[in-house]
């Protein structure tokens, strides 16, 4: 009997171990794909602000926290979808990286666009969070 309870004790903390460092690459991904966007289209959106009347410095923060808060609704929609399709985490994690990593080049190999996930469904669920970090940045959402 103890050995058994050793054995499901031991199999909690893999899958919890699992659980956190998807949960720490993850994060890792936003960030990566915040500041991918910052560096293609960071200085058009601060200028944007700016025209507005902000402060350079202010326009800079509100765009790079907007950016981070796009990317978490992107991958937070993306992983949840994941979790509807059954599709496992590391792969949506590793093509959302190959996007990111590809992201103003001139090719891309999108496979969440290639049917790893359900993309109407994806825009469902992420579209009330962007439109939200669109408001939050002062951009008019279309």
């Amino acid at each position: 009997m103890k050995i058994r309870l050793f054995a499901l004790f031991a199999s909690l903390l893999i899958l919890a171990s699992q659980v956190t460092a998807n949960e720490i690459r993850a994060e890792a991904v936003k960030h990566a794909f915040a500041d991918k966007s910052f560096e293609i289209a960071g200085e058009q959106a601060t200028r944007s602000l700016e025209s507005k009347g902000l402060a350079q410095s202010d326009s800079e923060e509100i765009v790079r926290a907007g950016f981070l808060d796009v990317s978490s609704c992107l991958v937070d929609a993306a992983l949840a979808q994941a979790e509807v399709e059954s599709v496992p985490v590391g792969d949506v994690l590793d093509a959302i990286e190959v996007s990111v990593s590809e992201l103003g080049g001139t090719t891309t190999d999108d496979r969440l666009a290639r049917g790893l996930l359900d993309e109407d469904a994806l825009g469902q669920i992420a579209e009330p969070c962007l439109l939200e970090a669109a408001q939050r940045m002062g951009v008019a959402a279309d």
